[in-house]
C-alpha cells in the first residue's frame, strides 16, 4: 500500500473522486498499488494534498493532521502552507512498497480497523511508542547546540529494555547525543529489568563519569501510575508516553510536543518525580572517598570482579598492600577503613565464590623494564605521589601464581592493551555490596546497594564470558606469569 492509498482509506474516498481535479481511476489504480511514482513540486501531487484536506475538514473526525504530527516530529503543521507541505513530502517519499516502509508506518500510524467507531488509531500500542522515542532521540541528535535533557521512567524500564534490538538502536543514539555536548538526567523507578542493559553497561558508566549522565533512583512501588517515559528538552520540546489502560503496554500513546501547555505539564510530573528520588553513585570516589565504603558489608559468598591494569588490589593480605606501597601507619590506617573492600583477597572468599581478575598484560610488561611505578588511584586518594617497586611487582606476580594454585576458584586473565581499552573503565565489584568503578583520566565513583551492583555484576559475566577459553585458561594464566617471573629474574630481581 502506498501513502496515497493509505490516506485515500482514511478518508474513505472514492476513485471517482478524482475525476473532478482531472484524473481518471486507472491512474488512481496506479498510484495505489505503487506503480506510477507521485513526484514531489508537481501540479499533481498539489492538486492531491488540496483534495485531501478540503475532504478532511468536512469529516466528522479530522486525522490528517494528527498523523502528519506523528510523522513528522515537532514539525510545525499550522498554517496552510506548512500543512500543504507536509502532506506533499508524506505522498512523495520514497520506498513506500518496501516490507520495512510498511512495518513502520503500520507501527506508528496504526491499521484502519473494518468496523471501528473512531476513522483512525494513531501511535498506539508498545511498538509505536518504542519508534516515537527513537524519533525524539534523532530529534535531539540534530539539535545544533547543546541541550539539558532530563526524563522520568515511572515504571522503571520495563516496558522498554525486553526488546534487545531496540536497545542497540537507543543506546546507539544516547552515544551519538553525548558526543555532540548534550547532557541528560534520568529519574527511574528501580526494577529488574536494568539488568537488561548489562552486557553495554561500561559505556553508560563511562558517561556517568564524564558527567554527561546522571541518574537517580526512586522505590515507591506502592504507588501505581500510567506514566512510562516522560521527558523535556531545554523547555522546547517533550516527548510523553502514556498507558490509557494501566498495566495494558498495548494502550500506550506517544506523542511528541513543542507547545508550551504540554512542555510545562510534562515538567511538572518530572519535577514530582525527582523529588521523591536519590543518587547511588557517589562521584570523585580516590578524591574524596568521605567513609563511602567504611560500613558496607562484603558476604564471602559474594562474586568479586577486578579489572585493573595492573595488578594492585585484591591480592596481597593488609600488611603486605602496605609495604609493597611503601605506606605510612597513619596511611594503612586510612586506607583500612576507606578502602576496606578493595583489600579484600581470594583467601577472604568462600570456596565457591567466583574471584576473577583482568590485567592489562602491556602494562604489566612496561612495568617490568622500569625500576618502579605510580598508583594513580593511591595517588589521588592519599594525595601524595605513591609507588610500587618493581621488586614488590615482582613478589606481587608470585603471590598471584600461588593463588591460582591453591584457590580453584580463582582465576585470572591477561589481556593486551588493545582489548583491555575496549572494557572503557577499571573496576572492583564484590557481589550485590558495593564497586568502585574508575578510568585513566582520573574520574572514579563508588556504589552501594543491590540495584546498581546487579546490573554491574551482570556486565562482569559477560565480559568474562567474552574472553576465549584459552585466554582465561588456568594454565595461560600461570605460564603468562612464569615467564614475566624468569624474565624478573633475569632482570636481577628476588624470585623466590
Amino acid at each position: 500500500m502506498t501513502n496515497f492509498a493509505f490516506v485515500m482509506d482514511i478518508l474513505k474516498i472514492p476513485s471517482k473522486k478524482f475525476l473532478e481535479i482531472g484524473f481518471d481511476k486507472s491512474l488512481v489504480s496506479r498510484w495505489r498499488r505503487g506503480k506510477l511514482r507521485l513526484m514531489p513540486n508537481r501540479h499533481i501531487v498539489h492538486s492531491i494534498s488540496k483534495l485531501f484536506w478540503e475532504v478532511d475538514a468536512k469529516s466528522y473526525n479530522p486525522v490528517l493532521q494528527k498523523i502528519l504530527n506523528v510523522w513528522y516530529p515537532a514539525e510545525q503543521c499550522n498554517t496552510e502552507i506548512e500543512k500543504n507541505d507536509l502532506l506533499e513530502r508524506f505522498l512523495t517519499e520514497k520506498e513506500q512498497m518496501e516490507t520495512e516502509y510498511e512495518e513502520r508506518r503500520m507501527a506508528r500510524l496504526g491499521k484502519l480497523p473494518s468496523d471501528a467507531k473512531e476513522p483512525y488509531i494513531i501511535s498506539k500500542g508498545i511498538e509505536s511508542a518504542k519508534l516515537r522515542l527513537l524519533d525524539f532521540l534523532d530529534l535531539i541528535i540534530a539539535s545544533p547546540n547543546s541541550t539539558s535533557i532530563i526524563s522520568a521512567y515511572p515504571q522503571g524500564r520495563g516496558a522498554l529494555a525486553l526488546d534487545m534490538k531496540f536497545n542497540t538502536k537507543v543506546l546507539d543514539r544516547y552515544e551519538k547525543i553525548f558526543k555532540k555536548g548534550h547532557k541528560m538526567d534520568f529519574i527511574i523507578r528501580s526494577d529488574d529489568a536494568i539488568s537488561n542493559f548489562s552486557y553495554s553497561y561500561n559505556k553508560w558508566l563511562l558517561n556517568i563519569l564524564n558527567g554527561q549522565v546522571r541518574q537517580r533512583y526512586f522505590d515507591d512501588f506502592n504507588a501505581y501510575n500510567t506514566d512510562v517515559f516522560l521527558a523535556v528538552v531545554n523547555n522546547a520540546i517533550a516527548i510523553e508516553l502514556i498507558e490509557e489502560q494501566p498495566g495494558d503496554l498495548d494502550s500506550i500513546i506517544s506523542a511528541i510536543y513543542v507547545d508550551d501547555g504540554h512542555i510545562a505539564d510534562i515538567s511538572n510530573r518530572i519535577q514530582i518525580y525527582s523529588e521523591h528520588s536519590k543518587k547511588r553513585e557517589y562521584l570523585g570516589f580516590f578524591d574524596n572517598s568521605d567513609s563511602y565504603l567504611k560500613y558496607v558489608h562484603i558476604s564471602p559468598d559474594s562474586p568479586c570482579y577486578i579489572f585493573n591494569r595492573l595488578p594492585h588490589f585484591g591480592i596481597l593480605q593488609e600488611d603486605d598492600f602496605a609495604k609493597a606501597f611503601s605506606l605510612s601507619e597513619t596511611e594503612k590506617q586510612l586506607l583500612n577503613q576507606e578502602l576496606k573492600p578493595m583489600l579484600l583477597n581470594p583467601e577472604f572468599f568462600w570456596d565457591y565464590a567466583a574471584v576473577r581478575h583482568i590485567f592489562c598484560e602491556s602494562d604489566i610488561e612496561n612495568a617490568l623494564l622500569k625500576k618502579r611505578h605510580q598508583s594513580m588511584e593511591l595517588s589521588r586518594m592519599l594525595k601524595r605521589r605513591v609507588w610500587m617497586s618493581t621488586q614488590a611487582l615482582v613478589r606481587q606476580l608470585k603471590k598471584i601464581l600461588n593463588l591460582l594454585e591453591t584457590h580453584k576458584n580463582y582465576e585470572v586473565c591477561f589481556l593486551s592493551d588493545e582489548r583491555f581499552d575496549e572494557l572503557k573503565i577499571q573496576l572492583a565489584l564484590w557481589g550485590y555490596g558495593a564497586s568502585v568503578v574508575w578510568t585513566d583520566e582520573k574520574c572514579s565513583l563508588a556504589s552501594r546497594g543491590y540495584t546498581n551492583q546487579r546490573i554491574i555484576q551482570g556486565f562482569c559475566y559477560t565480559v568474562w564470558d567474552n574472553i576465549p577459553a584459552k585466554m582465561k585458561s588456568r594454565a595461560a594464566a600461570i605460564h603468562k606469569i612464569e615467564q614475566w617471573l624468569e624474565k624478573a629474574r633475569r632482570y636481577g630481581y628476588e624470585v623466590t
